[in-house]
């Protein structure tokens, strides 16, 4: 079964078109649709044309908001069949014969702890870590489809003024990862750290940053 992963497309929906990208059975999309949310109507417009498109093609999206997406949840768009919308909840999907079940829960929360001013201004941020643990308190599942990646996992932020490179991923996540043991972790947020890395014996990561990836997994 063939997943394509994706995210931070940042309503550039013309250099993402769904018809220019890989096909596949099922897509994951993990935050950063839009680069401003419900702040910009007409990006809003374009991009339920976008998940119209990209579920016409592939069947199912399952999708998470990220920070950018400024209040923005399934409810804010118009209804688009096969599109899941999947924050602080766990889905599950099977590939085409359905013989094979996979459990994903989506977490489109992102820690701010480096920089704790970007929460007055994006959304779904975080620099309360109570907050961040809650959100990692759910059962095992195969695939977790968050904004952030795990902290020290493809995480390193390298600030415009060329000071040192921060790890802003998420601790919670981290933490989740070496206590239930997921397949697959895929997220974005950190653009420049875009690519695949181990984050345990058992468990990948894909940072998916503005890079459409397809994934292979056993059905």
């Amino acid at each position: 079964m063939k997943l394509l992963a994706l995210a931070d497309i940042h309503s550039d929906f013309e250099r993402f078109s769904v018809n220019d990208l890989p096909a596949a059975d099922v897509m994951l999309f993990a935050g950063d649709l839009t680069d401003n949310g419900i702040r910009d109507p007409v990006a809003l417009s374009l991009a339920t044309t976008w998940l119209d498109a990209a579920a016409a093609r592939y069947g199912l999206v399952i999708a998470i908001p990220g920070n950018h997406d400024v209040g923005l949840s399934g409810s804010c768009l118009p209804a688009v069949n096969g599109v899941r919308w999947v924050q602080g909840i766990t889905t599950s999907f099977s590939d085409c014969s359905a013989s094979q079940i996979y459990k994903l829960h989506g977490v489109n929360l992102s820690p701010s702890y480096a920089m704790p001013e970007l929460e007055a201004r994006w959304d779904f941020m975080t620099s309360d870590e109570l907050t961040e643990t809650v959100a990692y308190g759910f059962e095992p599942v195969d695939i977790v489809l968050s904004h952030a990646p795990p902290y020290g996992v493809l995480d390193g932020y390298s600030p415009e003024d060329g000071g040192e490179v921060l790890h802003i991923g998420s601790r919670a996540l981290l933490s989740y990862i070496h206590r239930c043991a997921p397949a697959l972790v895929i997220c974005g947020h950190v653009h420049g750290a875009h690519g695949i890395a181990e984050a345990s014996a058992n468990t990948l990561v894909y940072n998916v940053a503005e890079t459409p990836t397809l994934i292979e997994i056993p059905s």
